[in-house]
């Protein structure tokens, strides 16, 4: 097997644990009457993007529709610039 489709298994597995990570976080949070702790999947995410296997809109698009399935709608513009910003500021190189 060529190291592209190593990479590309990589990046798939990747995606789906990431999504079900954020499904479950945003359920908890939904559940929750306090925030959640979001500490340890921002480190996820961080380290998904770092190591190359997740770009920031494809970062986007999965809080996104996690949060759809959590919420039941969409998030609002103001949560979206939020989420933006949060995913920015991990994605910072000076964070790596």
């Amino acid at each position: 097997m060529n190291a592209y489709l190593k990479l590309s298994d990589s990046r798939k597995a990747y995606r789906v644990s990431l999504r079900d990570k954020l499904e479950k976080n945003y359920s908890q949070q939904a559940a929750a009457k306090s925030p959640v702790d979001r500490r340890w999947i921002n480190g996820f995410m961080a380290a998904g993007y770092h190591s190359g296997l997740i770009t920031l809109k494809e970062l986007k698009i999965e809080c996104l529709s996690a949060y759809r399935s959590a919420f039941r709608q969409r998030m609002t513009q103001v949560q979206e610039v939020q989420l933006e910003r949060r995913l920015c500021k991990l994605c910072a190189e000076e964070y790596r």
